[in-house]
């Protein structure tokens, strides 16, 4: 409610509650409605963050609303936060996963092998989770 306001702290109300949120909803014990509230007050909260003061928006607030507003099926919503993510953290490996992750979910194949390819001649090193999305794309797709 404070972060709706013209509140001069709003900005530290919703990093506040991004940094409350991403323990809460790692958890995962809500209930479908529970958890799409939550949801959309993350991505509510990292709108703001971002529009506000967008130095205080980090990869890993990104990447977190990516990845909760994929699981909820907000797809076009979790785009956003991927483009961005690519273009504000284009050297973080968070900023590809998550893209990899929307692209598997969509099923969008090229794009996903563009992205991995494009990965591939960064300097970045690709970790154990980023490798097992590879290689079960890689078998779903044969």
């Amino acid at each position: 409610d404070k972060m709706q306001k013209n509140d001069e702290n709003r900005l530290i109300y919703a990093e506040t509650l991004i940094e409350y949120m991403i323990p809460f909803l790692s958890q995962k014990v809500f209930l479908t409605m529970e958890k799409l509230t939550y949801v959309n007050i993350l991505d509510e909260a990292c709108e703001l963050l971002y529009k506000g003061e967008k130095s205080r928006m980090t990869a890993e607030y990104m990447e977190f609303a990516a990845c909760q507003l994929l699981d909820i099926y907000a797809t076009k919503r979790c785009e956003i936060w991927c483009d961005r993510s690519m273009k504000d953290f284009p050297q973080t490996l968070s900023s590809y996963t998550s893209k990899l992750k929307l692209l598997f979910k969509l099923e969008r194949r090229e794009e996903f092998f563009e992205l991995l390819n494009e990965l591939k001649q960064t300097s970045i090193v690709i970790d154990k989770e980023t490798l097992e999305i590879i290689r079960i794309f890689n078998e779903s797709s044969r």
